[in-house]
């Protein structure tokens, strides 16, 4: 085993996004190094070669960013796993339910010494899977983005433009489409649309501009020239849209279900995100309500002191000294 400074396995690149985000920004105040991993994670090859990579050049300690949990059979006891989220992962038929429940759970949880959540949600909902390991378990939030940074703008009262972050089920787009058909705004919606989320959009005449394959900084602007950050999302293990509304200085639209009331605190409009009515009147309250707004965006200020990348790299620093 090699010894020096920890090392940060991460997942090849191409195979997501969010997760990278998160660890770049860290890497700056980790006392660790970036290591990719060679292979996609959708063959046998790919995941054996991995394992194998991971032993290679694993270090006295490890630290799995995410979404690649199995490599801890190379890596070894002395690891740091990081868990975002359990959904996203266990889902299909019984067979392939079964095999991810092993290799993204079981078996590392019984390996690893450590285990890290990004929330108190996400925590619950993993004690169900692996009850055997819930000591191993701490929370240690995401840090926001310092790319995004607030740029003063006044509020269009008249048409405000509204930035829906996802496509996928869970970010709820149609019924977002659905809450705003009455009200008279633009729709900035960042992701790959479906044939039928570009039917509802048609039907109910919805003003909208559609972003795919974007970077993180074109993201980063879309923050900026937006009035309302939509994420009244059905399911996150944390919802990194909330705090990248706070630091844009933007009023943000959320949920009150899953991790979004931990992680926005008072610093959102947290709607029932399986009502239509309670989204179109939370859109509503923030255009109508000035005061209301403001509130909101000054929370979000104080909101974010929880989720500085110092703070949080520190978090794992310690956990590194432990190990």
């Amino acid at each position: 085993m090699n010894q020096g400074k920890p090392i940060l396995f991460m997942r090849k690149k191409g195979e997501g996004f969010s997760i990278e985000e998160v660890f770049n920004v860290l890497l700056d105040y980790l006392h660790s190094q970036k290591k990719e991993l060679p292979s996609k994670s959708s063959s046998v090859y790919g995941i054996l070669n991995n394992i194998i990579h991971a032993r290679k050049h694993r270090k006295t300690i490890s630290h799995i960013s995410g979404d690649i949990h199995y490599i801890a059979l190379g890596t070894g006891k002395n690891t740091v796993l990081t868990i975002h989220d359990i959904k996203s992962i266990i889902k299909g038929n019984i067979f392939r339910k079964l095999i991810f429940k092993a290799l993204w759970f079981w078996i590392p949880a019984l390996i690893v010494s450590k285990i890290t959540v990004i929330s108190n949600f996400t925590k619950n909902e993993l004690t169900k899977i692996i009850p055997f390991a819930r000591n191993k378990i701490i929370v240690i939030y995401n840090p926001y983005n310092q790319k995004i940074v607030f740029q003063t703008k006044s509020f269009n009262k008249i048409k405000p433009n509204i930035l829906h972050i996802g496509t996928k089920e869970n970010k709820n787009l149609i019924r977002v489409i659905q809450a705003i058909s009455k009200i008279n705004c633009h729709l900035t919606i960042v992701g790959t649309l479906t044939v039928e989320q570009t039917q509802y959009l048609q039907k109910y005449k919805i003003s909208y501009s559609n972003e795919v394959n974007v970077s993180f900084d074109r993201i980063a602007a879309l923050y900026c020239e937006c009035d309302i950050v939509s994420f009244p999302s059905l399911y996150e293990g944390f919802g990194m849209p909330i705090l990248e509304g706070n630091k844009a200085g933007r009023v943000v639209l959320s949920s009150n279900v899953c991790s979004m009331p931990e992680i926005a605190g008072n610093s959102a409009c947290l709607v029932d995100p399986t009502n239509v009515l309670s989204i179109r009147n939370g859109f509503q309250k923030i255009i109508e309500e000035e005061d209301y707004r403001e509130k909101l965006i000054k929370n979000g200020w104080e909101n974010l002191k929880r989720f500085t990348p110092e703070t949080i790299a520190q978090q794992y620093n310690n956990l590194y000294q432990e190990l």
